[in-house]
């Protein structure tokens, strides 16, 4: 696989509504953009903006990029993130996103 530039902070994203489930406070859109294959890995962009959503995780790690939120984590611990955080996620596991500032993540999924 070539050397290349994937995304620049001027990517972007492919905007999507969450799907009613997912949706606590208002709707919006978030947005989205996969990788093509590398290295065996499912890998993205995602974006929040201000606002909650509830998902269930998959088995993930994840670098926030800008922005900031608390996410919940089975009704119990919150981890408070932001630019620079890297954080681990166990499939399964039920998660409340509070994003106070418009939030960007790079993702890799198993």
């Amino acid at each position: 696989m070539p050397s290349r530039i994937l995304a620049t902070s001027e990517t972007q994203l492919k905007k999507s509504p969450l799907p009613s489930d997912h949706v606590i406070s208002e709707h919006f859109d978030t947005g989205h953009v996969e990788f093509p294959n590398a290295f065996d890995v499912k890998c993205g962009l995602w974006d929040h903006p201000d606002g909650e959503s509830r998902y269930v995780e998959s088995d993930e790690i994840f670098a926030v990029l800008t922005g900031r939120a608390e996410i919940e984590i089975n009704g119990k611990e919150t981890l408070k993130v932001g630019p620079g955080d890297v954080v681990l996620f166990e499939a399964g596991i039920h998660t409340v996103w509070r994003v106070t500032e418009p939030l960007r993540k790079f993702w890799i999924v198993k």
